[in-house]
This record gives C-alpha cells, structure tokens and sequence, in this order.
C-alpha cells in the first residue's frame, strides 16, 4: 500500500500509512516490515530532495535477503533513488543494475522490472547505455507481447534513453502521451523532463517548453522538490523566466504534526483531534504549541487561512 500510495502521488498519506506501519512492525518486533518500510521512507524522503539515509548495514543482513527478494529490491531501489537524488548517478546506477543479474533476469519478478527508466535514466548520466539497453531488451523479452500499461509506458521511457537514436523520439512520445500515464504522476513527469532535455539538445526550446511547464506543475504538486528545481533551471534555459517556488510550511513537520494541524484548520476542538487520531488532548495541545511558532501563526484561523493557500 505504501509503495501504491507513492507511485500514484499521495504522498502525505504514504507518510501517514508508514509511520502507522512501521510503528507496529517495532512493537510486534517484524524485523522484516521494518526494513521495508524504512526503505520506502528513503526512497519518499529522496523523491522530496530531503537528506536522505539509507538504513545501517546491518539493515542488509538483519533479514535473508535471497529469501526475501521484495525487500532485497526495495532496498537497491531506495539506494539508488537516494544516490540519483544526490548527483551520484555511478551510485545509481550501480545500485539499480543489482535489481538484474548478468542475463538480465530480475532479481524480483515485478519490482526490478519496475526500475527499468530509473535504470535507463542513471545510465545516461554515466554513458552506460549499451548496458542498461540489454536490461531492457531483456525485460521487454520476459514481459512479453502484451505488457501492463504501466510496464509498457516505463519500457518506451528507457527505450527512449538508452535505445537507437534515430527511435528516441517516436519512444518520448509514447512514454507521454498515453493519458492512462496520469496515474503514475512522477512517471509521467520524469518522463516529460527527459523528453524536453532530449528536445533541448537538439535545439528545439519552443517544443520542449510545454513539457518542461507541465513535469514542473506536477514535481511541485508532489513536492519533488530536487526534480522541480531540475525542471525550473531546463525551463530558464528555454528562455522561459521563472520564479523560485514556494516552500512547503509543513515540510519540517512529522506525519503526525501534518495530521493534527490539518484536523485542527478544519476547526475542530483538540479534544476532538485526540478522540479521532486516538491521543490525549494533553498531547495535541503539545504539538499545537510547538507548531503554531514554525508556521508563523497563533491561531487556528491563520492556520485554515495558510493551509486554504497551499
């Protein structure tokens, strides 16, 4: 579910869902949901531009992870998604390329094959395109005639990056214009940012701007941030001017501060927030207290009227 919640945009609620979820694997000791939910975590914190710090070693030991291959591959996907978000693109596609062995069979039979465009997308960075292009063939191989829409969406995107350039185009614009792509919106808009910087260097800003507008409406939607300053900075060298964008006041907040601020500008009472979100008023009151000061606001008015503008 928190991999569902991510991949389709609602990322607040994947920060409300894995704290829940990781809150009961610690008090039931499920050593195995913990790591994977703490990759999840990664992964979202990178996708945010946020620091983000891979569990400890023993995190890769702690479960066996030939037997448990899903974690394996969520694991390789957080490190490669926190590299990639620091510059690291040898760090991501190293990390990446471990979702497939030498033949190219996943290590996981859905998860690796879901990588294959942040494969793609490290390998161009690295010119390593020869080798993420025989991934590809070879997921397209084992997924065979008639892939999900997703899978189909994902494979033209790495076609795109890595495949014969003479296709590349033809392969962008079917990685974008399915609008059943919509579902997956970070997808959609990496692919959009890579199609535009493809445009861009065969000198074609006019054709690349659409583009490049619309993955930065939707990075800053989904507060992507790192990914939303890519996009501003492809955009101002379209010779499109741009504005820095706004920050998120509730970016400094836990899940659970986001949950009761938002509780609270629907005007109810903290007795009330504590009943729904099974807390003392004690405690909501304490939150309230120490959030108030950051969001620059004294009163639950002033909260409704900052949140009416997000």
């Amino acid at each position: 579910m928190g991999s569902a919640l991510i991949d389709t945009g609602r990322w607040a609620e994947a920060d409300d869902l894995l704290e829940e979820a990781a809150t009961l694997a610690a008090v039931h000791k499920l050593r195995h949901l913990e790591i994977d939910v703490e990759a999840l975590r990664v992964t979202l914190q990178a996708l945010r531009g946020q620091p983000a710090v891979m569990p400890a070693d023993p995190a890769w030991t702690a479960v066996g992870l030939e037997e448990n291959r899903a974690t394996h591959a969520r694991l390789l996907h957080a490190a490669g998604t926190a590299a990639a978000a620091a510059g690291d693109f040898d760090g991501a596609f190293r990390h990446f390329r471990l979702l497939f062995d030498g033949d190219g069979a996943p290590l996981h039979y859905f998860l690796s094959h879901r990588s294959v465009a942040d494969l793609a997308a490290a390998a161009q960075r690295t010119g390593q395109w020869e080798e993420a292009a025989r991934i590809v063939a070879a997921v397209r191989t084992a997924l065979g005639p008639r892939p999900t829409t997703r899978m189909t969406l994902l494979l033209h995107h790495a076609a795109a990056l890595t495949g014969d350039p003479k296709d590349a185009e033809h392969h962008f614009r079917l990685a974008t214009v399915n609008p059943v792509g919509e579902e997956w919106p970070l997808a959609r808009a990496q692919a959009r940012l890579h199609y535009a910087q493809w445009l861009r260097r065969r000198r074609r800003p006019l054709d690349a701007r659409p583009l490049l507008a619309t993955a930065l409406e939707s990075f800053t939607r989904l507060g992507a941030i790192g990914l939303a300053e890519e996009a501003r900075g492809e955009l101002r060298a379209s010779g499109v001017a741009t504005s820095p964008a706004p920050a998120d006041p509730l970016a400094g907040l836990t899940a659970q501060q986001r949950q009761i601020v938002r509780l609270a500008a629907q005007g109810l009472r903290n007795r009330e927030i504590a009943e729904q979100l099974m807390l003392s008023p004690r405690t909501v009151s304490y939150h309230l207290y120490n959030v108030y000061p950051k969001l620059g606001v004294s009163s639950r008015n002033q909260l409704r009227a900052l949140l009416g503008d997000l």
